[in-house]
C-alpha cells in the first residue's frame, strides 16, 4: 500500500481513539421500493474525476453535488454502494475548506464522528498526490436492510496493492450517510488482500 494510503489509514485510526457525544437525525425515507437486490450493479455508471480520483455516478445517485458533499442516493442496495464509494472518499480528502461541510451533510451523528471531527482538524488537506491514489474495482454487500448496509470497498492502488475497506451506510433523513465506527471499537476495517472475492460487485473505475 502506497505511503498516502498508509497516511489516511493513520488518521482515521487516530480518529478511532478519541470519543465524543453524537446526535440523532428524523428518518424521512419513503415507502415501497422495489425488491432489492445487492448483487446487481448499478444502472447508468459512469465515472467523474474529483480530488485527483474517478468516483461512482449512477441511476441511484448522486442526485447532488455541493460544497463536495454528495448527496441523494436512492434507497436500494446501488445507492448504498454508490453512497459509500463517494462518501468515504470525499470524507476522507475533501479540502479544507469544505471538509467541515461534508462531514455535516454524509456522516453519521455518532461518537465515531465526532471523533473524526476532532482529528480532522489538526490535519490539511488541499490537494491529493496523484501517483498514490487509489481507483474504486468494486464491493461486496455483506449485509443489507433497508435502513442500514454493510459494505466491503475494494480498492487497488498505482504499486499494485489492494485494499478491503469495511463501510456501513444508515439510511437517515432521506437520504445514505457512512457510518464511522465507535472508537471504542478496536475491529480492524482496512484489510490488505492478495485477490478479491468472486462475489465482488465489479465496478471498476474507468475515465
Amino acid at each position: 500500500m502506497p505511503r498516502t494510503a498508509r497516511a489516511i489509514g493513520a488518521l482515521l485510526a487516530a480518529a478511532a481513539l478519541l470519543s465524543g457525544c453524537g446526535g440523532s437525525d428524523h428518518d424521512t425515507r419513503p415507502a415501497g421500493a422495489p425488491t432489492a437486490d445487492p448483487n446487481r450493479p448499478p444502472s447508468g455508471l459512469h465515472w467523474e474525476k474529483w480530488q485527483e480520483a474517478l468516483l461512482p455516478y449512477g441511476d441511484d445517485g448522486p442526485k447532488h453535488v455541493e460544497n463536495d458533499a454528495a448527496t441523494g442516493f436512492s434507497d436500494t442496495p446501488q445507492g448504498a454502494a454508490l453512497a459509500a464509494m463517494q462518501h468515504a472518499y470525499r470524507s476522507t480528502n475533501a479540502p479544507d475548506s469544505t471538509w467541515y461541510t461534508v462531514a455535516a451533510r454524509v456522516l453519521v451523528a455518532n461518537p465515531g464522528k465526532d471523533a473524526w471531527v476532532t482529528t480532522r482538524a489538526l490535519f490539511s488537506v488541499k490537494a491529493v498526490d496523484p501517483s498514490a491514489v487509489q481507483r474504486y474495482i468494486g464491493y461486496q454487500i455483506t449485509s443489507w436492510t433497508k435502513d442500514r448496509a454493510a459494505i466491503t470497498l475494494y480498492t487497488s492502488y498505482p504499486d499494485g496493492s489492494l485494499l478491503a475497506t469495511d463501510t456501513v451506510v444508515t439510511w437517515i433523513g432521506g437520504d445514505w450517510r457512512l457510518q464511522l465506527p465507535d472508537p471504542a471499537d478496536k475491529t480492524p476495517t482496512k484489510h490488505a488482500v492478495l485477490q478479491v472475492p468472486a462475489a465482488m460487485v465489479k465496478v471498476e473505475a474507468r475515465s
